[in-house]
């Protein structure tokens, strides 16, 4: 009876996580939603304000990356690694992030 329900457990847990995965990708924005979100969240002083941040914290650290020179998906992934690191606040790192992937290609150029 143990060997039965612990069978049955295991077999609950791994249902479940199979569906995960499914459900996180129907779930997640495109490049462009990204974007059209992020201006529908923030006014063209919030972006300059960002940029503004971006030009003194970030060339704290190193030189500038321009927003040009890499993806909304690939800003979305170093952007809240390196808003921890400069310690921003949510708001400002909302402010950078809105400027830097609204001038950022969807794409990579062929």
């Amino acid at each position: 009876m143990k060997k039965l329900t612990y069978m049955l457990a295991v077999c609950f847990v791994l249902g479940f996580s199979q569906c995960s995965p499914k459900l996180a990708s129907r779930t997640a924005l495109t490049e462009t939603q990204r974007v059209e979100q992020a201006l529908a969240q923030y006014t063209p002083a919030d972006m300059e304000e960002g940029k503004r941040l971006w030009q003194q914290r970030c060339a704290d650290c190193h030189k500038l990356y321009t927003p040009e020179s890499r993806t909304v998906k690939k800003w979305d992934q170093i952007l809240p690694r390196m808003s921890k690191r400069s310690k921003l606040t949510e708001i400002e790192a909302g402010k950078v992030r809105a400027y830097i992937i609204t001038k950022a290609p969807l794409h990579n150029p062929s």
